[in-house]
């Protein structure tokens, strides 16, 4: 009789946090929702009510968290992910979410620790393998950084993040032509990636093949009409084919869009060199900015 009552005490604890589990996923859900709407505040108030019901529901923790993310509230994130880490050691998912927090927070040996935690619970998340990649660039530890990307291409061979970001290291040690296949299959993937298009241009900018650095430029401009990085690479770039009027009207809506660009300034005095206008206060500008070499040599 009394290891019947012992097994009915454990059939009624196990269906009372099986409905305390389903009450908090109510709220879960609809603060997900909330999320995805741009409601933050009112998806913290919903998974704040899924805590009360169940205050050791680690997926609450991690959805808050993500959301205090989007808010900009590192701290309260990371003490978020850190309680559903407490909770169960094991939740990849916590991991994989304090460490996008550390990397926002340029804190990249802590991103980087948490990442590979993640990756030894879970060895074939590709994402995991993705932001570890970018941590390892970011220590400038290039080789283990391409080597991360390369096996979260391994697991999914469709991951456009990961071909764009190793192409940026394949960049950085000037392998030209890799970098160029990478950005070419991120874009294949994922045709409105402007970050693959704005460095792919880069490195034809690089290689003189002005037309396609330009089309690349383009391309970003019209995913991110507001780019002024963008506009400022195609401007050097239709300078460099002689095109100094529409140089200089790309360096101008640059200025537009960021008037504290020493750069874009300098670049739009040297078309208007060209152009025989006045140069000298884009010069001042720029100076005016930090950058007062150009300034100092031909305007004074």
């Amino acid at each position: 009789m009394k290891k019947l009552i012992i097994l009915f005490s454990f059939v009624l604890l196990g269906l009372n946090l099986s409905s305390q589990i389903d009450s908090a996923d109510i709220y879960i859900a609809r603060g997900n929702t909330h999320v995805k709407l741009g409601k933050y505040q009112l998806a913290i108030d919903d998974y704040n009510r899924a805590i009360r019901i169940y205050p050791d529901y680690t997926t609450a923790y991690v959805c808050r968290g993500f959301t205090y993310e989007r808010l900009g509230k590192y701290q309260l994130a990371l003490d978020d992910y850190s309680r559903a880490i407490r909770i169960n050691p094991d939740d990849a998912d916590a991991y994989l979410n304090r460490g996008v927090a550390y990397s926002k927070l340029r804190v990249h040996q802590l991103a980087l620790d948490d990442y590979s935690r993640a990756i030894r619970i879970n060895p074939i998340d590709a994402i995991a393998y993705c932001n570890r990649g970018m941590s390892y660039g970011m220590l400038g530890k290039y080789q283990l950084a391409l080597d991360d990307y390369s096996n979260a291409i391994r697991i999914n061979p469709d991951y456009a993040n990961a071909y764009h970001n190793r192409g940026r290291v394949y960049v950085i040690l000037v392998k030209t032509q890799l970098a160029l296949d990478d950005f070419n299959n991120a874009i294949r993937i994922n045709p409105n990636d402007a970050g693959a298009y704005l460095y792919r241009g880069n490195v034809y900018n690089d290689l003189s093949v002005y037309q396609l650095a330009i089309d690349d430029y383009s391309n970003v401009i019209r995913i991110n009409p507001d780019d002024a990085q963008a506009y400022v690479n195609r401007g050097i770039a239709y300078g460099r084919l002689g095109k100094s009027q529409l140089a200089l009207d790309d360096y101008s809506r640059a200025i537009r869009i960021n008037p504290d660009d020493a750069n874009a300034y300098i670049g739009r005095a040297f078309q208007k060199w060209d152009l025989k206008l006045d140069y000298c206060s884009d010069f001042k500008r720029a100076c005016d900015l930090g950058e007062c070499d150009k300034y100092n040599k031909f305007c004074k």
